[in-house]
């Protein structure tokens, strides 16, 4: 797993580090401790939806889609703790 690394501007843009505190700190903080939960639950549902994902990915293919899935769960406690979606959208873009 990569280490985490704080969350600031490009300095040449002089622009201040986020406030993680603008948004929803505290929901981010559980949506955090919740990451693998919600990620495991979310390629539940995704599966259910789409059963032809099986066919399509295998057991590593599966656990690669489970580790993006946490991803965006980490992005997403980003945005929500914020208030800016640009860490989600971003992380979309990629």
């Amino acid at each position: 797993m990569c280490a985490r690394l704080p969350i600031v501007s490009h300095p040449s843009l002089g622009l201040p580090p986020p406030d993680m505190t603008a948004g929803f700190p505290d929901a981010a903080r559980r949506l955090t401790r919740a990451r693998d939960r919600v990620a495991t639950r979310t390629l539940e549902l995704a599966l259910a939806v789409d059963p032809t994902l099986r066919e399509r990915y295998d057991e590593v293919g599966l656990r690669l889609l489970l580790r993006d899935a946490a991803g965006a769960v980490d992005e997403l406690a980003k945005s929500l703790a914020s208030a800016d979606t640009s860490f989600l959208r971003e992380w979309a873009d990629q």
